[in-house]
């Protein structure tokens, strides 16, 4: 049984969700709050997983896995179908990669934001043409099909 150590507002953690989800992979979540009590993240309890203290965290038949990359990798290594990269390397070679694209798409929406509530300073953080990457996590991974 698959079980993800998260917190709702990680990235890092929403990515790995989002592989779960599109391999259809069935796993228990564990929520880690990193802001109660000073962060859970804290306890020994959680020392004793990941050392660094950081989320995410996937068990897996006895292995721990601690970066989000590393937790994909994996996951596409233990779990070939669905595929979330194309089937060739030319195909994969003229993509972003899903890792990208969403971390793109969450420092987009965090630029939104800011200038919604009126922060004009803001930097760029635009990593990829917002016209031609609009809120695609999905929809890359399912344009890649099989």
């Amino acid at each position: 049984m698959l079980t993800l150590h998260t917190y709702f507002r990680s990235s890092a953690s929403y990515r790995v969700r989002i592989a779960l989800e599109l391999k259809s992979l069935a796993y228990e979540s564990v929520p880690v709050h990193l802001v109660r009590g000073g962060g859970e993240q804290h306890s020994d309890s959680f020392a004793v997983l990941n050392p660094a203290r950081l989320v995410p965290v996937l068990s897996h038949d006895g292995i721990t896995l601690t970066q989000s990359l590393a937790i994909i990798e994996y996951l596409e290594e233990t779990h070939p179908t669905p595929s979330l990269l194309p089937g060739n390397a030319a195909s994969r070679s003229s993509r972003p990669s899903p890792t990208a694209v969403l971390r793109a798409d969450r420092l987009i929406g965090q630029r939104q934001l800011s200038a919604s509530l009126g922060n004009r300073r803001s930097r760029p953080v635009a990593v990829f043409p917002t016209d031609r990457f609009r809120r695609p996590a999905l929809s890359l991974a399912l344009a890649a099909g099989p």
